[in-house]
């Protein structure tokens, strides 16, 4: 287990129907092994959404990851084996979403 984690995030919607979103994510440091040999460094990680919003659509592009953060995770098989694996790297997009 981490010795903390966080999750900081900020909104701000302007009257017009634009937006802005950005959250910051930290998991301090573990072990990556059940004998507790292999330490994984702490790690923070930062998103960003910007878009717009209307009654019937909302258009927005995001990022993950905005600095591109090396960093492992933590996930469990169904025998509850912990497994050490990379996590996901620096992703963008475009999303749009309509309502009718």
């Amino acid at each position: 287990m981490p010795e903390y984690t966080f999750n900081l995030g900020a909104q701000y919607r302007f009257s017009n129907g634009f937006f802005m979103r950005a959250d910051v994510n930290g998991v301090g440091a573990f072990y990556g092994d059940q004998a507790n040999t292999v330490k994984e460094d702490a790690y923070v990680l930062v998103n960003l959404k910007l878009g717009y919003e209307t009654e019937k659509f909302d258009i927005y592009v995001w990022g993950r990851n905005l600095f591109d953060k090396a960093y492992h995770t933590i996930k469990y098989d169904w025998d509850g084996m912990e497994l050490v694996q990379d996590a996901e790297p620096f992703c963008a997009g475009l999303s749009v979403a309509w309502r009718f």
